[in-house]
């Protein structure tokens, strides 16, 4: 069962549950009219051709407010850039794994159910790669401009804060303090009605959402401000020198030293500013490093390997097939 989706929703509102093997095409999920293109194919493949397997729904609960939950599997590796519109989401991964790259900057989505957030205050191109094989068991939802145009001026100053993120510019934050979002995510997860009660059930929780995003938001715009003001710098720190040099850290132990602190405190401020833990950061930029190494250099695959850190090629290989789905050398066709 399909509709159109409301105005400033890039997703087709969509149901799809006839089992694990129930096919799900690319047009299922995107609207016609969003941009995207293919980065691993010559042309882009037919938008009517299956991508993943599996239970999705997309639904939309009232205007500007649509919800996302799904448990599939990719039929095949997404290498993809779409461009998205203004709008906010509201996500959390409870399995499988997941990044995407915004504005030049790659984001992992920390999974373990933890909630993050995404706000796009223009139409944005976002690309991402996942391989063949992964599994996705997720909920999420999407508020678009059109929520706010909506219900008595006192209603609309209260989600001032929450309307702010629709502002010009690009925000991302995982939300590791905010159970009670993990908490709502979940329960949109494991919805255990069926028909109009299970849509009346969804739009209390989607509601609940809003409520609570904009309690935790308070007069602050998401980002690691709640941590104490050593353990959010110390995590920019890392960040910042991960993202510049990758190949160069060695170890979490040598990266703390040379911040002037000790590994189990870089870890756990690194955990709780990007919701990732910081082995997982490193491993996800060294290969990113490493896939446009190969796509734009003739370097043998060796000489990459050691360029993005590896000792063994083979242990890059390794890691590679199973970030991507695919071997290095199936980047050159």
């Amino acid at each position: 069962m399909k509709n159109p989706a409301p105005d400033g929703s890039p997703y087709r509102d969509i149901v799809v549950d006839d089992g694990p093997k129930a096919a799900i095409a690319l047009r299922d999920m995107l609207r016609d009219e969003i941009a995207c293109t293919f980065r691993d194919a010559p042309k882009p493949p037919p938008r009517n051709g299956v991508v993943a397997a599996g239970r999705y729904l997309c639904k939309t609960l009232r205007s500007g407010l649509q919800c996302l939950d799904c448990d599939l599997e990719l039929a095949a590796t997404l290498d993809m850039v779409s461009v998205s519109p203004r709008c906010i989401r509201v996500s959390a991964l409870f399995e499988g794994a997941s990044s995407w790259e915004v504005a030049g900057q790659q984001h992992v989505h920390p999974g373990q159910g933890i909630a993050q957030i995404s706000a796009l205050g223009q139409d944005t191109p976002i690309g991402f790669c996942e391989p063949m094989g992964q599994r996705y068991r997720m909920a999420g939802l999407l508020i678009t401009p059109g929520f706010f145009d909506q219900g008595p001026e006192d209603l609309q100053d209260g989600l001032k804060e929450l309307r702010a993120l629709l502002d010009p510019g690009v925000r991302h934050c995982a939300l590791p303090g905010a159970p009670a979002l993990r908490e709502i995510l979940a329960r949109l997860h494991a919805v255990p009605f069926q028909g109009a009660l299970a849509d009346l059930y969804r739009e209390s929780l989607a509601l609940g959402l809003v409520v609570e995003l904009t309690r935790h938001l308070g007069d602050r715009a998401p980002g690691p401000a709640a941590l104490p003001r050593r353990s959010a710098q110390l995590a920019a720190e890392a960040k910042a020198r991960i993202d510049a040099a990758p190949e160069a850290v060695p170890s979490a132990l040598r990266l703390a030293h040379d911040l002037g602190t000790n590994e189990t405190t870089l870890r756990r401020a690194f955990k709780s500013a990007h919701g990732v833990r910081l082995f997982d950061y490193v491993l996800e930029r060294r290969l990113q490093m490493g896939r446009d190494l190969l796509r734009d250099t003739a370097l043998p695959i060796g000489d990459i390997a050691w360029r993005c850190g590896y000792g063994d090629p083979a242990n890059f290989t390794h890691a590679y097939r199973r970030r991507f789905g695919r071997p290095p050398r199936a980047e050159r066709g």
